[in-house]
């Protein structure tokens, strides 16, 4: 740990003074475990800690080099987010090449069309990994668009959340007219079908935006239990029975999302959005999760396993098919902002996040973000998601 971080102030005294960093980013993210009854077991409580973690970003440029370069103190690894380079052949064709991140999201908190970002962002403050990439946008002279994206992502498979597989996309950008614009987006990824969608975005008057999108194609990567697939609560495996059971079973998986955006004219900001995704447990195969870990918590050793592997499905997320999102954004002072929000669950348990943003200079941010989970007894985010609280404590302080 050392190590790095005197690697780390020395590049930030060389790299400041050669004006090639533009800011640096530390933050420090503490997570609070609450666990119920249900996840109260030898098999997995040795994987929830109370963790206090650190993070530190660097990003600039060095010579059209776009870099961000991340240090965690939990891994002690000093790695790399993104590198990359732009460049135009003409006035209408440009490219990037490199380790980036592109998103195509329409919508805040569900996006059907970030097929080229599959890493899920839970704390607004975490920075994301960056995917080996080359991408190429050409703009038309009426205003429309066309961008091809195909991807290299060398980052540990993951089924459950669906990330580390390699992925082409096509995306055309129609503008429909001065307040509104059609996105229809294709997406080919390692061992799936072709899938499709669009979105479309439009602005009305001078304090609503109206927008929505929805991908679907045949079978899903994402990870479920061998359990709810079979409708059969009362499996006790000998091996690990998360596995990709979808992937092949020609039935689509489709995904819609609804969303407004409105602005009074005091600047309080709202965004309300709604979201579906098939890929999800529907109500019956969400009572037969609760049952196969109703059936599995009280199992001894090494037969308990099976709980740590009903565990492994859990995310924040969600594991259902319907969720919705409220947003209360507002500046209170010219430096500072305050937010409100909630990822609502259908049986009203919330991740509930409240996060104050200060402008102290020209040169330094200031953001607190804490999040709590809330709802009844047995609802999925108050007793099946065992993550509490989460308190985030970010500074960041630019050169320019």
């Amino acid at each position: 740990m050392k190590k790095y971080a005197l690697i780390i102030c020395l590049f930030i005294v060389e790299a400041a003074s050669a004006k090639i960093i533009d800011e640096i980013n530390i933050l420090a993210n503490h997570t609070k475990t609450n666990l119920s009854d249900i996840w109260t077991h030898e098999a997995i409580d040795s994987s929830l800690q109370n963790n206090l973690v650190y993070d530190i970003n660097l990003n600039g440029n060095i010579s059209q080099l776009i870099y961000d370069l991340n240090y965690k103190d939990k891994e002690n690894k000093l790695s790399i987010n993104s590198m990359y380079v732009d460049f135009d052949l003409n006035d209408n064709l440009s490219f990037r090449v490199g380790k980036f991140i592109e998103n195509w999201q329409i919508g805040y908190a569900f996006n059907p069309l970030t097929v080229t970002d599959p890493y899920y962002k839970t704390n607004s403050l975490l920075p994301l990994p960056g995917i080996n990439a080359v991408l190429m946008n050409y703009n038309f002279e009426n205003g429309n668009s066309i961008n091809f994206y195909t991807n290299n992502d060398d980052n540990k498979l993951n089924s459950v959340l669906g990330y580390g597989y390699n992925s082409s996309a096509i995306r055309f950008n129609y503008i429909l007219n001065q307040n509104s614009d059609l996105s229809i987006i294709t997406h080919k990824k390692e061992g799936s079908e072709l899938g499709i969608g669009a979105g479309v975005r439009s602005i009305i008057g001078d304090n609503l935006k109206v927008y929505g999108s929805f991908f679907t194609r045949k079978g899903t990567t994402l990870a479920t239990h061998l359990g709810i697939v079979n409708n059969n609560p009362n499996l006790i495996a000998t091996t690990n029975p998360i596995g990709q059971y979808r992937n092949n079973d020609g039935k689509n998986y489709p995904r819609l999302m609804l969303g407004l955006q409105y602005t009074t004219n005091n600047n309080l900001d709202i965004i309300i959005e709604a979201n579906y995704d098939k890929r999800g447990m529907n109500d019956n195969e969400w009572d037969t999760y609760k049952s196969l870990i109703n059936n599995h918590k009280n199992l001894p050793l090494p037969a308990s396993k099976n709980l740590a592997w009903d565990f492994s499905l859990v995310s924040p997320r969600g594991l259902r098919q319907n969720y919705y999102f409220i947003r209360l954004s507002t500046p209170i002072t010219e430096k500072y902002n305050v937010s409100f929000s909630q990822r609502i669950a259908k049986d009203l348990s919330a991740i509930n996040n409240i996060e104050l943003n200060y402008n102290v200079n020209d040169n330094i941010l200031f953001n607190i973000l804490f999040s709590k989970t809330t709802g009844k007894a047995q609802s999925e985010y108050q007793s099946y998601f065992p993550y509490d609280q989460e308190l985030s404590v970010n500074l960041v302080y630019s050169f320019n």
